[in-house]
């Protein structure tokens, strides 16, 4: 019986160890370095730690600057910095942040949907500090009450470990490491694996040719240049490293004038027609023009980060069918969100609008069925002009003679606003809005029919009236069937007889819109 009870509290014992072991290897912090040593875009407003166990590691903060030039190309983010750290993480973490020189009283955690609170706000001489914890995967505006016009914003990346089976392994034979952009072009074919360790790279345009399948730009890299594929085949590129235009012109290759034809263009990531493609954890800054376009079919853009100053900074543009935008995070100067795709979810992201809007449906004339927006977050929104493309969803309907777009089979759900907005819908089918290239005696219509959206929550006033327009093509091809279901406005929700509410919404051509 003696024996028995030992061997019990010897299983509970052993039981107990492992349980902390692996508790404890279920904690873990990875911080990236620097990509040069006196690095020139090292933050000098901010300093980031994170503490697990009593151990603290300091993650780098980056700081991307706009530039003074003319509006045309920065709209009204002339010398606004945006400063970005990137660490990954498991279990339980306590972040402290510093800024620096700073006279703040107060700190905003946001989105406030994630419900962080900061623990303290303290003084050290001339600096304050902010002190919160976190326990799982998120992207966070940490906002100092000094800076009320968001000419430094901060913003913290903070991910998951990354999968152990994303990392090409050391030692793998089929590995390029990349030493300069003259590397690039003398990649043998048994290489299909391109690695840009930690450091600084100048690959310029970089056509990618079709043996390689993956890019890993490792955290603490720092590539300036593009990437473009055109072979058609699948390829993953991701990491936790950062791909930047800094140094190149406004829409580059431009030189002279401004140059409106966006065709010509060179885009940071440009994938034309390709299948089974993933782009994950990295981070894309200062494009010269749009940030990621891709034309293919089975798409996955997860934990991207993207941001943007210039106009035209266009997040992702996306062609083809069975894509998912997914845990990204886009704070652009133009739309967020271009899709011209069906079979599309959209979900977990986080938007910081600087201009333009974040879904635009309608450029140019193209059929989409079954899209499904879910579980966002709006934490900011600067739009001004009311009346042109603005909101969270929009569509320009740009047309020419013999093309008809359908765009039907839409769910909007769970979408939080911590930001007063000019406008949620724009959708006018009537829009008489030409560009001289479409220019056409032919007027075709947009249709959009069964548009759903639930669970919407605007926290703040919104300020502008309508909220939402809606107007189909003409009396005899309507807008139909959208419905809106738990609309709350400032914790309250509106009821159907909203619908007789001009402030809230704007209708003509329509069937079948109610409110419940």
């Amino acid at each position: 019986m003696v024996l028995i009870k030992c061997g019990l509290r010897n299983i509970a014992i052993i039981s107990l160890i492992n349980i902390l072991v692996n508790y404890c290897s279920a904690q873990s912090v990875i911080v990236y370095p620097s990509p040069a040593q006196n690095f020139r875009k090292t933050s000098d407003k901010y300093i980031v730690n994170i503490i697990q166990k009593g151990i603290k590691k300091r993650s780098f903060v980056y700081k991307s600057s706009a530039g003074a030039g003319s509006r045309r190309e920065w709209g009204r983010e002339q010398n606004n910095n945006f400063h970005f750290t990137t660490f990954s993480f498991s279990g339980r973490i306590t972040i402290e942040v510093l800024k620096l020189n700073s006279t703040a009283s107060s700190v905003t955690i946001l989105p406030r949907r994630l419900q962080i609170p900061a623990i303290a706000t303290v003084a050290e001489n001339t600096n304050k500090k902010v002190i919160f914890n976190l326990n799982r995967a998120a992207k966070i505006s940490v906002e100092f009450d000094d800076d009320p016009y968001y000419k430094d914003a901060l913003i913290i990346f903070a991910d998951k470990l990354e999968n152990s089976a994303d990392i090409p392994g050391k030692n793998d034979s089929n590995i390029f490491y990349v030493i300069d952009s003259i590397s690039l072009k003398k990649i043998s074919p048994d290489k299909t694996i391109v690695y840009f360790a930690p450091g600084e790279y100048q690959i310029g345009y970089w056509n990618i040719p079709s043996h390689i399948k993956h890019i890993y730009i490792k955290g603490g890299a720092y590539v300036k240049g593009y990437l473009n594929i055109e072979t058609g085949n699948s390829i993953k590129i991701n990491g936790r490293g950062i791909l930047s235009n800094e140094g190149y012109a406004y829409h580059y290759p431009s030189l002279g004038p401004i140059r409106e034809n966006s065709k010509s263009w060179y885009k940071m990531i440009n994938i034309n027609q390709g299948q089974n493609i993933i782009i994950e954890g990295i981070t894309l800054t200062e494009a010269s023009a749009n940030n990621i376009r891709v034309v293919g079919k089975d798409v996955l853009i997860k934990n991207v980060k993207i941001h943007g100053f210039r106009y035209n900074n266009d997040g992702i543009g996306i062609r083809g069918s069975g894509i998912e935008i997914s845990d990204c995070f886009i704070r652009v100067n133009d739309d967020a969100l271009v899709p011209y795709a069906s079979r599309l979810s959209v979900n977990k992201c986080v938007f910081w609008q600087l201009q333009g809007s974040i879904v635009q449906l309608g450029w140019t004339p193209h059929s989409m069925d079954s899209i499904n927006i879910f579980n966002c977050d709006v934490i900011h929104d600067k739009a001004t002009n009311s009346e042109g493309n603005v909101g969270f969803i929009n569509a320009m309907n740009y047309t020419r003679s013999n093309e008809v777009a359908t765009i039907k089979n839409v769910n909007v759900n769970n979408i939080y606003f911590d930001t007063p907005i000019l406008r949620f819908l724009d959708i006018r089918g009537d829009r008489n809005f030409r560009l001289i290239d479409y220019a056409s005696s032919v007027s075709l219509p947009w249709l959009y029919e069964n548009f759903h959206f639930k669970n919407i929550y605007f926290s703040k006033k919104v300020n502008i009236n309508p909220l939402i327009y809606l107007h189909g093509f003409s009396h005899d091809l309507p807008l139909s069937n959208f419905t809106f279901e738990n609309i709350y406005i400032n914790d309250t929700k509106i009821s159907s007889e909203k619908m007789n509410d001009s402030s809230f919404i704007n209708t003509k051509s329509t069937n079948e819109v109610q409110i419940r």
